[in-house]
């Protein structure tokens, strides 16, 4: 199922759950627009860099094809990427922001 119908298919659900929405293709768009915006994607190293500092995922790709690097990675304007081992910093491809951290539960 492909990221869109996904949304669709959380569109048709949430329609389903709610006795006063009607479902349209207006509202149909517009969350899966919405939807879209909130999934995080991979951004390409070479198409731009973070505007930020901070931490962010980060993706390398490795011999073993189905074992990529993935993992956090510190940037930095003025120094590039920052991570142990150095030794994959040449090899980071793409980065996408870290999603937020989980709540903890009160006891």
């Amino acid at each position: 199922m492909s990221d869109k119908e996904k949304a669709a298919y959380g569109y048709l659900t949430w329609v389903d759950k709610s006795p006063d929405v009607r479902p349209s293709a207006e509202g149909e768009e517009t969350f899966l627009a919405g939807a879209e915006w909130a999934t995080p994607r991979w951004i390409k190293c070479s198409e731009r860099v973070p505007e930020i500092d901070g931490a962010y995922a980060i993706y390398a790709p490795s011999m073993d094809k189905d074992c990529p690097l993935i993992m956090t990675a510190y940037y930095h304007e003025s120094v590039g990427w920052s991570m142990l081992p150095q030794v994959w910093i040449d090899a980071i491809t793409h980065w996408m922001p870290l999603p937020e951290a989980p709540k903890e539960e009160e006891s």
